[in-house]
């Protein structure tokens, strides 16, 4: 993808996160970013998207139930994102009505996520660690800013695995190795 003029040329937040946070590298950066995406729905959902332990439901399992629930704020967040680029597109409205993540096609579950994400307070320093190929810094962004438990990565062992800690390639990266993008990356 060639590099944007200006951020209002972008379609999407990704494309815009990027081109504010890597101007130069917008377009081969977003492996990275995307690759951080799979692995929170891989952790999130294994594929399946209703949870049966609680109200969370879509890719990225956002709870639904209350009045202010995390569905809710994502789609304030994601609302002030789109906003502050220029229009908010119609889905946005009609999910704050229905209150279904699992409604929403998966291009838009990505945009919450990181609309979500882009809004709160210190997530620039993980975004941007993040789209150099820095897989710590996606588990702690993933704990800190989307988990409602901030040490999950941390004593779990499969989410350890999923994202990729502990492992040949992070070691690499902790050493000055370069870490290529998985193959077969899906996009928005």
């Amino acid at each position: 993808m060639p590099d944007k003029k200006s951020p209002r040329d972008a379609t999407t937040i990704l494309e815009r996160i990027m081109y504010r946070l890597s101007p130069k590298d917008s377009g081969y950066n977003q492996y990275y970013l995307r690759d951080h995406m799979d692995r929170v729905i891989k952790a999130e959902s294994e594929g399946g998207q209703v949870s049966t332990l609680s109200s969370a439901r879509g890719p990225y399992q956002f709870l639904t139930k209350g009045g202010d629930n995390a569905f809710q704020t994502a789609l304030k967040r994601v609302k002030k994102t789109y906003k502050r680029f220029g229009e908010v597109p119609s889905w946005v409205e009609r999910a704050a009505k229905h209150n279904d993540p699992m409604k929403l096609t998966p291009s838009q579950a990505d945009e919450l996520y990181l609309g979500n994400i882009y809004q709160q307070k210190g997530s620039d320093a993980y975004l941007r660690k993040i789209i150099r190929g820095d897989l710590q810094a996606g588990a702690d962004m993933y704990s800190k800013y989307h988990h409602t438990n901030k040490d999950i990565v941390r004593g779990d062992e499969r989410l350890s695995g999923i994202f990729g800690l502990n492992t040949p390639e992070v070691i690499g990266r902790a050493h000055g190795g370069f870490i290529s993008p998985s193959p077969g990356r899906r996009f928005i």
